[in-house]
């Protein structure tokens, strides 16, 4: 398998032999050092397009949502274990096995042909045939194996979700560096479920404005300096009497607050143990890089949860990820931010379009504000600007449809603060 971080050897199938004896010899606790998974032409290059995001095809990955992405590119939109039926030159390859017969359905995936593999990218496929064209010269025959990634991927994902958290230059998450060993089975899902939390992002599938394609995106959970769609909500009125109808709040769980906050981190796979921690609670914080990430406010924070809500609720969480003491205070500061206060929850009934406002092309992750006072607490609903203006995120989204050909949208939305 190509581009994996570190290698365990009692993780493959393949024997070790004594140079001595030649005899076949099973080491089950042998380590090797692996420099990490790389960017793959989607780096630089969609459907027939520049990306330009300050990474390039070759280099390291290490920002976590490119993480998931290479998750999603590279082992996930795969077919693997595939032979090669007739090759009529050094481009062109037939395989009947693969899974679609659709035109076109392979172009821009990437394919690693033979021994080495030598990689290449698909330029043309022919469903009727299952004939293939390749980007380069190969040499290939009737039995070459090969293996196919990135199939759809520059139509599934939404890149340029991606590059808002990840680009070298303003991404939300630029300077945050992930790493890990994965020596054990586990599902993508899990891995990319770990890597959203500790990451504080989210990810979702919502269809492109332009092909109706469900795409996969992605969203740091950040406060917006400015909202998504440039206008507040409005709640949806009862057409016989026009009252506002069909909203509700609530908060989040008290037990989702904490009062101090310890991460483990830089796990050690020779001691099986991590090596690093830091905490933060009432008494104080530390910066282990040496910057200035973690403040009083944090500590503040913590002192301010416990003082408010009368609780004493320890956050505890040891990082598969995080190895870096400087990603390990960007994390703390995003978790103590987020959990040491009680959230407004709201569930909001509106019109699928009003007043040229198309409430249906909101989507999970925008961020808007309030301008409806009855029901909410004082100081929620919309103010004077939208910096004065607590932000709320769409957490989910329900379109609700009648006979009549009408309809509304149930939208969940969770305040993020001013």
């Amino acid at each position: 398998m190509p581009r994996d971080n570190v290698f365990i050897g009692s993780a493959y199938s393949n024997p070790i032999r004594s140079i001595v004896t030649d005899d076949i010899k099973v080491i089950e606790a042998a380590f090797g050092r692996g420099i990490g998974r790389e960017y793959g032409r989607w780096a630089d290059n969609i459907l027939a397009g520049a990306r330009n995001n300050g990474h390039n095809e070759g280099d390291k990955i290490e920002c976590p949502t490119d993480i998931i992405e290479s998750l999603l590119r590279d082992e996930l939109f795969v077919e693997r274990d595939k032979v090669i039926d007739s090759s009529a030159d050094t481009t062109h390859f037939v395989d009947t096995d693969v899974l679609s017969k659709e035109d076109n359905y392979y172009n821009y995936a990437e394919a690693f042909l033979g021994v080495g593999p030598a990689k290449r990218y698909i330029t043309d496929y022919v469903g009727s045939t299952s004939g293939f064209v390749i980007s380069a010269a190969v040499i290939m025959a009737t039995g070459t194996t090969y293996f196919l990634t990135n199939i759809r991927g520059d139509y599934k994902i939404d890149y340029a979700t991606f590059d808002v958290i990840g680009n070298t230059t303003n991404g939300k998450r630029k300077d945050w560096k992930f790493a890990r060993s994965i020596n054990t089975k586990q599902s993508i899902q899990a891995l990319i479920n770990e890597l959203l939390f500790e990451s504080h992002c989210i990810m979702f599938e919502a269809a492109d404005e332009d092909t109706g394609e469900s795409q996969i995106k992605i969203k740091a959970l950040d406060k917006a300096t400015a909202v998504d769609f440039g206008l507040v909500f409005n709640p949806l009125k009862a057409k016989e009497t026009g009252k506002i109808e069909q909203v509700s709040c609530s908060l989040t769980p008290l037990a989702n607050v904490y009062t101090s906050f310890e991460l483990f981190y830089h796990y050690d796979y020779g001691k099986g143990d991590y090596t690093k921690r830091i905490l933060v609670d009432k008494n104080g914080y530390s910066n282990p890089s040496g910057g200035t990430t973690l403040t009083d406010e944090h500590q503040n924070l913590c002192k301010f949860a416990e003082d408010t809500y009368r609780i004493q609720n320890p956050f505890t969480y040891a990082s598969n990820w995080i190895y870096n003491d400087a990603t390990a205070e960007l994390f703390l500061d995003k978790k103590i931010k987020w959990f040491t206060e009680q959230r407004l929850k709201a569930r909001w009934s509106s019109p699928l379009s009003e007043g040229g406002l198309d409430y249906i092309g909101f989507e999970t992750g925008d961020q808007g504000c309030f301008y409806y006072i009855q029901g909410l607490p004082a100081g929620y609903e919309y103010q004077a600007s939208i910096a004065e203006s607590h932000k709320f995120m769409i957490t989910g989204k329900n379109i609700v449809t009648n006979p009549q050909g009408t309809g509304h949208i149930i939208f969940d939305l969770l305040d993020l603060g001013i």
